[in-house]
């Protein structure tokens, strides 16, 4: 009896020694299996944060300005954006220019969403950082555009109803004031505004309104010409015509 007993007890240790070797094992695991899946989404958010910047930096005008042996930074509003382009290849290359900027925000969104869908923020972040790319491109000594078209595509992206609702807002006040201004004021301020009150979501919030206080800071040489008068509006015929 007391051989079996321990016996028992001898196997009633084992066994419970056992149990917490398999759930160290386990524990362990768990964690590598965490450093993995965190690793693996560390390296998606640089990535993508690094990839979509570089690919906003590939600025648009500077590299469509070459081709016509001109940098766009020279002329007119001295701005790499497809309006300065309009302003001074015509207005087909603007609108060419604004297209593909706006397809750079849109496709970095999507992209993140595809191939990231589970990192929580990759995909603003990802738009963010082209709009940031375009701004301050690292190919061209950080002297970019002002991001209004590509924060378009990237708000196309995340939210398509928002889009379209804030470019009705944007073409209104340009037809009522006549400055191309208003739109990049309206867009840059209410999409952060109008994204909290959808989502509720104070970090993308903070996120977005920092990159648009980028913008309006980027657009100071506007405000100033309207204050001169000498700010190029739209749907004006010149008084000498």
């Amino acid at each position: 009896m007391h051989i079996h007993q321990k016996n028992f007890v001898t196997f009633s240790k084992k066994s419970l020694q056992m149990s917490a070797d398999c759930a160290i094992l386990n524990s362990r695991e768990k964690i590598m299996l965490f450093e993995i899946k965190g690793g693996n989404m560390a390296i998606k958010y640089i990535f993508f944060i690094i990839g979509s910047y570089l690919l906003g930096s590939a600025n648009t005008s500077c590299i469509l300005g070459s081709a016509h042996g001109h940098d766009p930074r020279q002329y007119g509003t001295y701005n790499a954006g497809a309006t300065n382009m309009g302003y001074i290849f015509g207005a087909k290359t603007g609108v060419i220019v604004a297209l593909i900027d706006i397809f750079k925000g849109f496709a970095v969104v999507c992209l993140a969403k595809f191939f990231a869908e589970n990192a929580p923020y990759l995909d603003l972040l990802s738009g963010l950082s082209c709009v940031l790319g375009h701004m301050f491109p690292i190919f061209y000594d950080f002297h970019g555009g002002k991001g209004l078209a590509a924060l378009g595509g990237t708000i196309l992206a995340i939210d398509p109803h928002l889009a379209i609702f804030l470019g009705l807002i944007a073409a209104t006040l340009i037809v009522v004031t006549h400055y191309g201004i208003a739109a990049a004021v309206s867009v840059s301020i209410l999409f952060p505004v109008f994204l909290q009150l959808r989502t509720g979501d104070w970090f993308a919030f903070l996120l977005t309104m920092s990159v648009s206080l980028i913008m309006l800071y980027k657009h100071m040489p506007n405000f100033k010409r309207i204050a001169e008068g000498t700010e190029v509006r739209f749907f004006v015929k010149d008084k000498a015509e």
